[in-house]
């Protein structure tokens, strides 16, 4: 069966603008090379990553990451989400790519009956589009599904249909014209309609929620039916916004080493959402109490803060260096060294020209201390980390606390389940206050340990502005 379609091509161009105002999130599977979001429902994000394993999909809930990969299969891409539906394409071993359905339990295979490849790109509800090719000299086309037919959506006259996503009746994606130009469409079953982000080269739509759709014209865009909005990850090579929930986009941006990363976009800006995630709720009170203790002086006291602007002499092993980072390594896996300090121009790192050495030995520890928190009840350590390393299963990477100097406690030790990649300094902080209130000699240390001849080369520790504080008895 194929559905009745009325042919009325209608060219949109309306005005546009280009924002970057909004709250942008960076989205990155721990340990991956490489992620990408494809879409979201309600606070679930969906997509594909990439590790030193394969191509594997993946669900977001905001908290936890979960893999999931079509069993058996050599590649898994999760492309849309629906309530607890999520819809994809798989490789098998021998190549071939399928659609499929995963609810949760079962993973449905969907092949457009008599096709060469499938992949199912969107789902609402029931409800499902993507696209197949056959024989016919590698055209694709688009197609929806209801469970039980199959119809085809080819763009009248052109030469490609590919259809991207769904919301309710309202379809979208993008084709060819008999010239080569690409354009986006919108089809709500009776009408296609064009759509062309005004002056763009080429235009696709990826994602629609009610009336508001998302794509791609060179960068990201967002079209409300009247306004073309761009879409740019601040300081991205490139940007792709891929799917849309209310006000929420996620998509992925390279970075300026053509990296890729998913990120969420908040496009309003909403009174008392503090961490951009389009909402107010506990964890906004959250911060905004954890804002107040660090701002008040009478509750949360300053033990001792070392900036490292000058050589505080603290004992190193192996490849422990303190100096000015260089942005050396990770030529081969994960970043670089910083090109700067967190703040002034020195930190401690591990070889600051370069990765860390690979012979198996270790650990070898940066040890800094001792320092005196015997009149402190609670006592929190904090310091600005950039770190690229292995996983704990071939590099060990430890942060340890000590209040004589000889038992050692770990406070943090690193995954054996994904790799480290940081790409910019972030500040961690550890509650040592069982090890370290109320003790006069308290000593900390970081450490690395290569554990196998078939660990990779990393850019390994960077440490700087190591803070020790407390609440004063």
């Amino acid at each position: 069966m194929k559905m009745s379609i009325t042919i009325c091509s209608v060219i949109v161009l309306f005005s546009s603008g280009y924002a970057r105002a909004g709250t942008w999130t960076t989205l990155d599977y721990p340990g991956a090379k490489i992620t990408e979001a494809y879409d979201i429902s309600g606070s679930n994000v969906v997509g594909w990553y990439m590790d030193r394993l394969g191509i594997h999909g993946f669900l977001y809930d905001g908290t936890t990451w979960t893999t999931l990969n079509y069993p058996g299969a050599s590649v898994t891409i999760i492309n849309s989400i629906s309530g607890s539906s999520i819809v994809g394409v798989y490789q098998n071993s021998h190549g071939g790519s399928h659609g499929f359905l995963y609810d949760g339990t079962t993973w449905t295979t969907l092949d457009y009956p008599g096709a060469l490849t499938t992949e199912a790109r969107g789902i609402s509800g029931s409800s499902i589009v993507g696209v197949y090719h056959n024989s016919d000299g590698g055209v694709v086309h688009g197609f929806l599904y209801d469970g039980a037919t199959w119809t085809t959506l080819d763009y009248p006259g052109a030469s490609n249909t590919t259809v991207n996503g769904i919301s309710g009746s309202s379809i979208v994606g993008g084709y060819y014209d008999s010239s080569g130009n690409g354009h986006g469409f919108l089809y709500n079953g009776t009408t296609w309609t064009t759509l062309d982000y005004p002056g763009a080269f080429a235009t696709e739509a990826y994602g629609i929620n009610i009336s508001r759709i998302v794509g791609l014209h060179g960068l990201g865009f967002l079209y409300d039916g009247t306004t073309w909005t761009t879409l740019d990850y601040p300081g991205a090579s490139n940007t792709y916004a891929n799917g849309i929930s209310g006000s929420k986009i996620v998509g992925s941006y390279e970075d300026t080493n053509f990296r890729l990363h998913g990120f969420f976009f908040c496009s309003e800006q909403i009174s008392g959402d503090l961490n951009g995630d389009c909402k107010v709720d506990f964890q906004d009170f959250a911060i905004l109490a954890s804002n107040w203790l660090k701002n008040s002086s009478s509750v949360n006291v300053p033990s001792v803060k070392i900036t490292l602007d000058s050589d505080p002499g603290w004992t190193t092993e192996g490849q422990w260096q303190f100096g000015t980072p260089m942005g050396m390594g990770g030529s081969s896996h994960g970043y670089p060294d910083p090109n700067a300090a967190y703040t002034g121009l020195n930190v401690y790192g591990v070889n600051l020209n370069g990765d860390y050495a690979l012979a198996v030995g270790g650990p070898y520890r940066l040890t800094a201390g001792p320092f005196d928190c015997n009149s402190y009840e609670t006592v929190k350590v904090s310091f600005a980390r950039w770190l690229n390393t292995d996983t704990a299963d071939y590099v060990q990477c430890k942060v340890e606390a000590s209040n004589d100097g000889s038992t050692w406690q770990t406070v943090w030790l690193n995954p054996t389940t994904a790799t480290i990649t940081d790409n910019q300094w972030q500040v961690v902080q550890y509650d040592i206050s069982q090890i370290a209130a109320g003790h006069s000699q308290v000593y900390i240390r970081w450490s690395y340990q290569i554990l196998s001849d078939r660990a990779y080369p990393y850019s390994g520790w960077n440490i700087d502005d190591v803070e020790l504080r407390g609440l004063i008895e």
